[in-house]
């Protein structure tokens, strides 16, 4: 679960791959304290499945402030 207690979380996902290169930040708000990171994600970036951005997190790709989302 998030835990916004300073003034910002950034998230960030890098992935690539031969096709294509995919880079994104967000920065979470107090409003999403307490939440799952996947679903603050898929609300967030709705062009991406559940099921991609838990792929991502599983392999390391997705981070907040720096360190691997797991």
């Amino acid at each position: 679960h998030l835990d916004s207690s300073r003034e910002w979380v950034e998230v960030s996902i890098g992935e690539a791959n031969m096709q294509e290169v995919i880079e994104r930040e967000l920065v979470l708000d107090r409003e999403d304290d307490g939440r799952r990171l996947d679903q603050v994600l898929k609300e967030r970036w709705p062009d991406f499945s559940r099921s991609r951005l838990a792929g991502w997190m599983k392999a390391g790709q997705i981070t907040v402030d720096g360190a691997q989302a797991h």
